[in-house]
């Protein structure tokens, strides 16, 4: 299969964060495979070559499963020409690490909170003709008043923010989890930094 360059560079980059192996018995995704939890993936293919010692098919399989189980369901196609590649990243690795639903409510949190005077969104992580509507109008408005440039930076940090509210949250929730609240900060603080 052909994938485009940004999703190359998005698996490259998210491969380098969740790195290959990892059975965590405390973390809740448990036992993954360059960051596909078998808990929250049972029917992957990739767990019965796995499960045979052939890692190196298994591994081949891994840009396949985040093409189509991430990257075409958060619809990141559909933004090639306004969000910028850091933009779309962060969505990405979002929808990765804490799950797609979150990942586009997120997106249409940050798309109300950069709309200063319009009607909100409803947030239910449907992305349709009304939040891509909203994205249209906030990035003409902040690339026309302000440059593309500070739309692009506005977007990211509004919505690292709420990414950021989400894990403190947890950790309330669930104190348990606190042992991982550095690296997922390191992880969100990256993604402003971030460069390709």
């Amino acid at each position: 299969m052909d994938y485009s360059d940004d999703f190359l560079k998005m698996l490259k980059l998210l491969i380098g964060y969740e790195g290959s192996i990892s059975n965590d018995k405390e973390d809740p995704g448990g036992f993954t495979f360059y960051g596909i939890s078998r808990k929250r993936n049972p029917d992957w293919v990739g767990w019965k070559y796995i499960s045979k010692g052939d890692l190196k098919t298994a591994r081949k399989l891994v840009p396949l499963f985040y093409y189509d189980r991430y990257y075409k369901k958060l619809s990141l196609d559909k933004y090639e020409d306004i969000l910028s590649f850091e933009n779309k990243y962060l969505i990405f690795d979002t929808g990765v690490n804490i799950g797609i639903l979150r990942a586009k409510k997120f997106f249409q949190m940050t798309l109300n909170t950069l709309d200063l005077y319009g009607e909100p969104l409803k947030v239910d992580g449907i992305i349709g003709k009304k939040s891509l509507r909203k994205l249209f109008k906030v990035y003409n408005f902040y690339s026309g008043k302000y440059g593309t440039k500070s739309f692009y930076d506005r977007f990211q940090k509004i919505y690292l923010g709420y990414r950021i509210r989400y894990y403190l949250n947890l950790i309330s929730e669930r104190p348990v989890l606190k042992k991982y609240i550095y690296g997922w900060l390191n992880r969100a603080y990256s993604l402003l930094s971030l460069s390709v």
